[in-house]
């Protein structure tokens, strides 16, 4: 090759500006041994700010023409595109952050941090964070949630008039049977299987639209039941009418008495 240093431990290359210029002194080293390739700085303590073991695989690190880098990856398609199992972040002050943040959008950023116990979600500076998943598994918003699933399916099809709705007395059956409602899932079930919520508050719906369904039969039975009674009512006050009359007439007849 057309430069090749050769050393019984550690060949070096170094670059050092002197000063002489009237520019700050600083002196960078190249160099390599069984351990690692590394540039060092030597003005700074020489620290190693950055290393290459031996072994290390292909395109470990890769930036390709537009600046884009690839760590483990060729031709990356983001200006960072990681291959890779894996991706961490370290911190020794008790908070390791992630922040996004866009500088066309005055907006706040977006940071995910971790902190003792918890995990927040949040913009910059608006307070409490958006959204907190604890150690414990709970989890805690300050705004709404909201499903945009294209799988749910709302049972708007409850009111159809071909819905086959059971009779009370089939879903007194079933409970007596199986101790839950129709259609929802047992608390073994849930133990076993976890809870998805969107599909549970589907359900929950369905069953307070069958709910009013069952609600709404009352009433009318309920109504013509009250019908029924003020018919039998207006019947009765005809019938008291009537004998009230028959029995003035009666009295009218029967002769006088000594």
């Amino acid at each position: 090759v057309d430069l090749h240093v050769v050393e019984g431990n550690t060949p070096t290359l170094r670059l050092e500006q002197d000063g002489s210029d009237g520019f700050t002194s600083q002196v960078w080293d190249l160099a390599g041994n069984e351990t690692n390739f590394f540039v060092r700085d030597v003005t700074n303590g020489s620290r190693l700010p950055f290393r290459i073991e031996p072994g290390a695989p292909g395109d470990s690190i890769y930036i390709d023409s537009s600046g884009n880098v690839g760590m483990g990856r060729a031709n990356p398609t983001a200006a960072m595109h990681v291959m890779g199992e894996s991706m961490r972040i370290e911190s020794s002050t008790g908070r390791a952050n992630f922040t996004l943040s866009d500088t066309t959008d005055p907006g706040p950023d977006f940071r995910t941090q971790l902190t003792a116990g918890s995990v927040r979600f949040s913009y910059i500076g608006t307070g409490a964070p958006e959204m907190e998943l604890f150690q414990s598994g709970d989890l805690a918003i300050s705004g709404n949630y909201i499903s945009a699933g294209t799988t749910l399916t709302v049972p708007d099809y409850v009111f159809a008039d071909d819905y086959a709705l059971r009779p009370l007395a089939e879903v007194r059956a079933f409970i007596d049977t199986h101790s839950h409602l129709p259609d929802v899932p047992s608390a073994a079930d849930i133990a076993a299987e976890g809870l998805d919520l969107s599909e549970m508050q589907m359900t929950l719906l369905k069953k307070i639209e069958e709910l009013t369904l069952y609600t709404l039969e009352q009433e009318a039975e309920t109504a013509a039941l009250k019908d029924q009674v003020r018919v039998l009512k207006a019947q009765q006050a005809q019938t008291e009418a009537l004998e009230a009359r028959l029995t003035a007439k009666i009295e009218r007849l029967r002769p006088a008495q000594d």
